[in-house]
């Protein structure tokens, strides 16, 4: 079957994809008018929040206010349990196993774990507790008015407690809000009447840090002839970045209403009112372009570029350089990384082999 790659796709009447990295300033840079489209109302729960607001002046003021890892200690016990003999067991709700020296579990999992820990200690001043219990749960109070009324006050330890699954919950049916969003305005309130929404639409929250830490990990893994430098990682940077090009994690366009008086790209000219997108997912994989830095936006670009770059690339400086410098890591042969296409690129599972590096 053959393949017809064209720069400019129509996905709808009114909205045209550009496959093309000159396209990312012209669409989404500091000094484009385009606005967010009405892709982004579905994602509104109460009131637009920062990824939802497509007015301007709303998201600058939301923006500005938003403007060694306990992991490690779970994969220490399971390194020294690897050099006992073959043995296999669970932590949590998460399975593991021994074989010839190394423990093999799927890494993918664990880096949800440690990402959504590091968000708890940063939003609630404490973990989730997820990396230590190796399971997906998070605890919440049975009673919302409960809550509420014990608030800044000393009673909040009264309260009763149920635990969640945080990460599943999170993440449901998002491959369905994302269907939502690319249909036509006039037509969601039918589409709500579908019984698919009878619990109503969830809020998209998906962590693409875990996504693409296991994505570079599985691509370094595989190729062992750059695993010979990890204790001083000279390159570290570049292999995070092109671990983000090759997975991309938020792989599609994102759609943007083009301003009073139209916008060209590429010599076309496209009328006040369309929409455009540029998709991550082809610019990066484009042979023409690569290497060409300005076709990289794993973050997308301009004023609405993700508000948690700084701290997603942090956390893949920390999550790379920490596994690689302590461990040694490897892939079961011939394993493929599988991913659920949606909004967010949801690897299926990256099944690695682990031993404590003696230099470590």
């Amino acid at each position: 079957m053959s393949c017809i790659r064209s720069t400019f796709v129509r996905l709808a009447p009114n909205h045209v994809s550009i496959a093309a990295p000159a396209a990312l300033s012209a669409v989404y840079g500091h000094s484009s008018k385009a606005l967010k489209s009405q892709f982004y109302d579905t994602f509104v729960t109460f009131k637009p929040g920062l990824f939802s607001a497509t007015s301007r002046t709303v998201h600058t003021r939301k923006r500005r206010i938003m403007s060694h890892i306990e992991l490690c200690g779970q994969w220490d016990e399971l390194c020294k349990i690897a050099v006992e003999g073959d043995k296999e067991g669970i932590i949590g709700t998460t399975p593991w196993k021994t074989e010839n020296g190394r423990v093999w579990f799927n890494c993918v999992s664990w880096l949800n774990y440690f990402t959504f820990d590091t968000i708890g200690e940063l939003a609630f001043g404490e973990q989730l507790g997820m990396v230590r219990a190796g399971r997906d749960s998070m605890k919440v109070v049975k009673s919302l008015e409960a809550g509420m009324n014990a608030y800044d006050t000393s009673m909040t330890h009264k309260l009763e407690m149920d635990e969640i699954p945080a990460i599943a919950t999170l993440a449901k049916r998002t491959e369905i809000i994302i269907v939502l969003a690319y249909l036509p305005a006039y037509w969601r309130p039918l589409a709500l009447r579908l019984p698919v929404f009878a619990e109503g639409v969830p809020t998209l929250r998906s962590d693409t840090v875990s996504m693409s830490a296991s994505a570079t990990i599985y691509y370094v893994s595989r190729d062992r002839r750059r695993s010979t430098t990890y204790k001083h990682l000279p390159y570290l940077e570049a292999v995070i970045n092109e671990g983000l090009r090759l997975y991309s994690a938020v792989g599609g366009g994102l759609p943007r209403v083009v301003p009073e008086g139209g916008l060209t790209v590429l010599g076309h000219t496209f009328k006040e009112g369309s929409v455009l997108s540029v998709p991550s997912f082809s610019v990066h994989r484009d042979p023409s372009i690569w290497g060409d830095a300005q076709g990289f936006s794993p973050f997308s670009l301009g004023p609405r570029a993700c508000i948690g770059r700084n701290l997603a690339m942090l956390e893949l400086f920390v999550i790379i350089a920490t596994v690689y410098h302590r461990y040694d890591c490897v892939i079961t042969p011939g394993q493929k990384l599988m991913a659920h296409d949606g909004f967010v690129r949801k690897a299926l599972g990256c099944t690695i082999g682990i031993k404590r590096r003696h230099s470590a």
